[in-house]
This record gives C-alpha cells, sequence and structure tokens, in this order.
C-alpha cells in the first residue's frame, strides 16, 4: 500500500499481487472515489513510473556526505512545528537503488523469481542483491 497526502485529501493505492491497481480517493477520511485499474492498462504502467520517478527524500549531506538527520517536523493542517534531532527511519538510509529494489520486491508481491525476470537477471544475482541489501539493513540498525 503507497499513500499520499495533502491537506484533506488523501490517496491510497494498493497493488494486488500485481494484477491490478486499487486507487482509493478519501476527503476527510471518507471514501469519495475508488477505482480499479489492470495491469494490462498504460495507466498503470504510468503510475508505476511516477511512482520511481517521485523526488525522494536526501539521507545524505550534499556537502560532507554525512546521514542527515531530521530537525523540524510541521503539521500543514495547524502549523504546529517539532523541533530536535530524529534519525531518518532505516529503509530511508538505503540508496535510492536498494529502495527501487525493494519497492519492486514489494510489488512482485517478494518473488525473487519475478524479479529475476523483470530485471533480466538470474535468479542468483537477485537473491544476492537481496542478501545485499538485507546485511545494509542490519548494519544500519547497530
Amino acid at each position: 500500500m503507497v499513500a499520499y497526502q495533502c491537506y484533506l485529501y488523501s490517496i491510497t493505492i494498493y497493488n494486488l499481487q500485481n494484477t491490478y491497481l486499487s486507487l482509493v480517493l478519501n476527503f476527510q477520511s471518507k471514501c469519495i472515489f475508488a477505482l480499479e485499474i489492470s495491469s494490462e492498462s498504460t495507466i498503470y504502467r504510468h503510475i508505476i513510473e511516477t511512482l520511481h520517478q517521485m523526488k525522494k527524500l536526501p539521507v545524505n549531506c550534499p556537502s560532507c556526505e554525512s546521514p542527515l538527520v531530521a530537525s523540524q517536523l510541521s503539521c500543514s493542517d495547524c502549523e504546529t512545528v517539532i523541533s530536535g534531532s530524529y534519525s531518518l527511519p532505516v529503509l530511508l538510509q538505503l540508496s535510492n537503488e536498494d529502495q527501487d529494489f525493494i519497492f519492486e520486491f514489494i510489488l512482485t508481491s517478494g518473488s525473487l523469481k519475478k524479479m529475476a525476470a523483470k530485471m533480466e537477471k538470474s535468479y542468483p544475482t537477485v537473491r544476492n542483491k537481496l542478501d545485499d541489501i538485507l546485511e545494509k539493513i542490519n548494519n544500519l540498525k547497530n
């Protein structure tokens, strides 16, 4: 499930077994529109491509490449601001390439066989990539 929020509206995208997307548009937490899109359609491919191209949160300093921390969070509704020093979630600390791999892995329902076919790589290569990412995640957690 992928969710996007903008003020009172939110869009939730469910990808069910890579056969279709289910989009739900909510207004003030009430469903006002729902749509299912087949994976065979052009719009399905466009949505997936757009999700991949969305601007990613920077995780390293562009000057010295040290890990960044969140120092301020704010509410767009009531304008409350919280200041402090908050580390980024582990998955956001991974490279964009690794995040994209995990995203695709989830979209293929965790099937390494489907991932290998999609990436046009061998199953062992994809398995090794996943193992490398798992190792990075474990290192970041410690």
